[in-house]
């Protein structure tokens, strides 16, 4: 798999803390600076992770709004990677593993929010999805 790492700002810098988020496919290992919308670009039955910052204890967590389920779907559940290991109730990121299904474009959309509350999401993070026919 190829390694394409993003790190992107969707809300103002004091709203993310210390993490921003990023897409990488599986060859590069460095994460770099991107725009404002994450863009990823992979084979059909390719896959790429995106990680989101978070801190599950808060009682926030992210969940996927919508995505075209014909282009692309979620592998798995959420991996969290605290950004300090052994630090209870730190931040970190959760990472998202996405399968491209067939060519084809989509968005993936997330929120962050607290399953109980009614209250709109305290973020959100979009992922431009684009899956090209596997190679022959």
């Amino acid at each position: 798999m190829k390694t394409i790492a993003f790190a992107a700002t969707l809300c103002t810098a004091a709203a993310w803390a210390q993490t921003a988020p990023s897409v990488s496919t599986a060859s590069a290992a460095a994460r770099t600076p991107a725009p404002a919308t994450m863009k990823v670009r992979l084979k059909a039955g390719g896959r790429a992770r995106v990680a989101l910052p978070c801190a599950p204890g808060t009682g926030y967590e992210w969940t996927l709004r919508s995505i075209d389920r014909r282009v692309a779907v979620v592998v798995g559940k959420p991996q969290f990677k605290a950004a300090r290991p052994g630090l209870i109730g730190g931040g970190g990121e959760c990472e998202w593993t996405l399968r491209g299904v067939r060519p084809g474009k989509t968005t993936a959309s997330f929120v962050y929010r607290r399953a109980w509350e009614k209250a709109p999401p305290a973020k959100t993070a979009e992922v431009d999805i684009v899956v090209a026919p596997r190679a022959k």
